[in-house]
């Protein structure tokens, strides 16, 4: 017999809500929720949405990407939510291959594609770009502009010359706010060091943060609009970088057809989770077998959202 082929899975709100309505019996097999306005679809997805929050503070390794932050000479603090951070995959590096000047707006450049990444990342007019000067610092514009492989033009004219071979960045999109930085690494020619993370205490008890040199420890504080990172010492070049691991935000559910943004193997637990809390909703004791199956998908999920490592253990002289 021959099989389906097809691997993808995914429910919309409104499948997942029926679905968990159903188990705790609010409606029967052949029943549908009420859509209307406030009804009771509206309510179970509220239910849902307030458990994606909660859901989103667990640490899991789907919900972990990675970002780069330009850095500015003598700047210690950065917003994560907006210029100069973007998701690894937006970026896109080339370089200069001639020598421009001052008040330049059309700059040659060696690439408009950078095809050393998994998917190709091309220039797009009103994408950011940066462009490494002379004077040690990025200049930021966007996008009017450009030839394949051959040129592109700014928006705003560089404030500084930029020699042949000075690096060019771009991005379509800023990253978003991250909900926790996981890790951070400080990258200086293809070379990536460790940084040390700091807690906010420890942080702000620095005698001194606005002393300049290289970046090697760093705190994070997610704030509620844009994330704040905080590095120290403030860095002395923008020739070095700060590559982040953060978790992300979880996507609400804002209309009834929205899928999640969850993998297909949490949607078992997303539905029978769900039955669970919106069982005091409706005045319903959970059946013993939905408990257990809530019980058993979130112990899987668990289990399997690890990273498949070897933990090694090891004397030392000096304790523990």
């Amino acid at each position: 017999m021959a099989t389906s082929g097809v691997t993808a899975y995914d429910r919309t709100g409104a499948q997942i809500a029926e679905h968990a309505a159903r188990l705790i019996k609010i409606i029967g097999v052949d029943e549908t929720l009420d859509t209307t306005s406030g009804g009771e679809e509206d309510q179970i997805l509220e239910s849902l949405n307030l458990m994606i929050k909660s859901e989103q503070m667990r640490l899991g390794l789907w919900r972990q990407r990675e970002a780069r932050l330009f850095l500015e000479d003598s700047i210690a603090q950065y917003k994560l939510a907006g210029a100069r951070f973007a998701d690894e995959d937006e970026i896109g590096e080339t370089t200069l291959d001639a020598d421009e000047a001052s008040g330049q707006t059309v700059l040659s450049v060696t690439a408009t594609t950078d095809s050393t990444k998994h998917t190709d990342v091309a220039m797009a007019a009103s994408d950011v770009i940066g462009v490494v000067q002379d004077d040690d610092t990025i200049h930021w514009s966007t996008i009017s502009t450009f030839s394949a492989g051959d040129t592109v033009t700014l928006n705003d004219a560089l404030t500084g010359a930029a020699s042949s071979g000075n690096k060019v960045y771009w991005y379509t999109t800023a990253g978003p706010r991250p909900l926790k930085v996981i890790s951070a690494r400080r990258e200086n020619g293809g070379n990536e060091i460790e940084m040390h993370m700091l807690s906010r205490e420890e942080y702000f008890n620095l005698p001194n943060k606005t002393a300049t040199g290289t970046p090697v420890q760093y705190y994070y504080d997610p704030q509620q609009a844009a994330g704040v990172m905080y590095l120290w010492p403030a860095p002395s070049t923008v020739d070095d970088v700060v590559r982040l691991t953060y978790l992300d935000e979880l996507e609400i559910i804002s209309a009834n057809t929205d899928t999640s943004n969850f993998p297909q193997e949490w949607m078992e637990y997303l539905v029978y989770n769900l039955a669970v809390r919106i069982a005091p909703l409706y005045g319903i004791a959970v059946p013993q077998e939905v408990l257990m199956t809530a019980a058993q998908t979130k112990e899987l999920l668990e289990g399997w959202d690890m990273d498949d490592a070897s933990v090694y253990f090891g004397y030392s002289p000096y304790g523990s």
